[in-house]
């Protein structure tokens, strides 16, 4: 299983939402290629990485802006997060 994303958090904590966009692009490839590995794919923690889901999510309550789109980052989910 790949690292907690460290860098992530460090840069949500930081308030650096630039950094954090370039950090979130970084593990869900991280996780993208983690999970192309033999039979990884067919496990259920290859559709979505909760740890990096949960960070986007926090970060979308802050009211920062997730710019990245993958299919490890379910929209609606990062959506529900946001402040209303």
């Amino acid at each position: 299983m790949p690292a907690p994303p460290a860098v992530l958090l460090s840069q949500l904590v930081d308030g650096d939402e630039e950094s954090f966009n370039l950090a979130l692009a970084d593990a869900l490839e991280a996780h993208r290629d983690h999970f192309r590995v033999a039979d990884r794919a067919d496990g259920p923690d290859a559709a979505v990485s909760l740890d990096v889901l949960a960070l986007a999510c926090h970060a979308r309550r802050r009211g920062w802006d997730v710019r990245v789109s993958s299919p490890y980052l379910p929209g609606r989910l990062l959506k529900a997060a946001e402040v209303r």
